[in-house]
């Protein structure tokens, strides 16, 4: 068969749509409006401008803004997740029979929060994430929903069922629940807190040194909290 000309017209399997980039640009703007500025005060007008795009394409692509900003969601799961699944992955398989090594699930616990401290470190958009999830952890919505169900509650179940033999109880049980809740502070405490570490630190910015400090103190105060 000739093979078809570059002049065509026909647009490569990689290349996006012009429908298809408009899309992912009006996404795009909702990361970074919504996350800035919440759900009310965006407009339409403002995101279709940040997008460069038609105000007509949000109904079209979206129905509606909280199409979009449920959009923007699903986005930050396809962001984050990813980069968090090696490690669940992996812990998942250790203990598929259950948990009875009391050392491994000790080492896992480090492992999970040490993966999470490392997107809210250095994942892409982490700033736009941080808010975004904070504005729903504060005044949720639907995309709360989302968040939860894709990306938030499988680790939190995770660690619980890690964090339960380590404390001789159930994974389901409130203490154990509150106590993963906490473990998660010790890592979102360096993506909310991270000025008050920069002004205590007495330096501009956080450096790759500063980074590896903070998962190596992190982890060497999770291990000192399952003593065994």
């Amino acid at each position: 068969m000739a093979q078809q000309s570059a002049g065509s017209g026909q647009r490569p399997a990689s290349e996006p749509s012009r429908s298809e980039a408009t899309r992912k640009r009006l996404v795009d703007a909702g990361l970074r409006l919504f996350s800035r500025q919440g759900f009310d005060a965006v407009s339409t007008r403002a995101l279709a401008n940040a997008a460069k795009a038609n105000q007509a394409a949000i109904p079209y692509h979206f129905q509606s803004k909280e199409g979009l900003y449920q959009a923007v969601a699903w986005r930050i799961v396809e962001m984050v997740r990813p980069a968090m699944e090696p490690a669940v992955l992996e812990v998942h398989q250790r203990h598929a029979g259950g948990v009875t090594d009391l050392v491994q699930a000790r080492e896992d616990v480090a492992l999970l929060v040490g993966a999470l401290l490392d997107k809210i470190l250095s994942q892409r958009h982490k700033y736009e994430i941080g808010y975004f999830l904070l504005r729903e952890q504060m005044q949720p919505s639907a995309a709360m929903d989302i968040l939860y169900d894709e990306l938030i509650e499988p680790v939190h179940e995770l660690l619980a069922r890690l964090v339960g033999p380590l404390r001789g109880k159930p994974a389901t049980d409130p203490d154990v629940i509150i106590e993963v809740q906490a473990l998660y502070g010790e890592a979102i405490v360096f993506g909310v807190h991270r000025t008050t570490l920069i002004r205590r630190l007495g330096v501009e910015a956080l450096d790759e040194d500063h980074l590896a400090r903070i998962v190596r103190v992190v982890r060497e105060t999770l291990l000192r909290q399952f003593p065994l």
